[in-house]
């Protein structure tokens, strides 16, 4: 059940998060008066990749993580995974917004970003694969 709830609660702040980075798209449409596309804006462009890049992974971080709440893997586990999971894509919307702001590059951010990510992906569908095989 706990397991559950914190599943919920990642859930729940990542689609806060997702509806910033979307309300970032269309603030920036608007400054920029840019209806559809780029037109090669920069600032624009940053936060529609921001957006999407994230919109790209939620659908396969969150079918994992249900999976691993179905399989009742170790709390320990699932509350690591869904913790960087929230650091990983904060990290890297963060490493493209802020070049926005006229900040240089924030090239770690962006790597720790991937990083997180990436690992929390291969943990969990490793785990994943052990608990399918290892059930009775």
């Amino acid at each position: 059940m706990l397991d559950l709830k914190l599943f919920a609660v990642t859930l729940f702040i990542f689609v806060i998060f997702y509806v910033y980075l979307s309300v970032n798209v269309i603030r920036q449409r608007r400054l920029h008066k840019i209806a559809v596309g780029d037109q090669n804006n920069m600032d624009l462009l940053r936060a529609i990749r921001a957006h999407a890049n994230c919109g790209e992974y939620a659908p396969l971080i969150f079918l994992e993580l249900f999976i691993l709440v179905t399989l009742q893997a170790n709390s320990t586990l699932m509350a690591s995974l869904c913790v960087a999971v929230l650091i990983g894509r904060f990290a890297h919307a963060y490493s493209l917004t802020c070049l926005e702001l006229k900040q240089p590059p924030r090239f770690w951010a962006r790597g720790i970003g991937m990083m997180l990510t990436f690992l929390s992906l291969l943990i969990g569908a490793l785990v994943i694969l052990i608990c399918t095989f290892t059930l009775h």
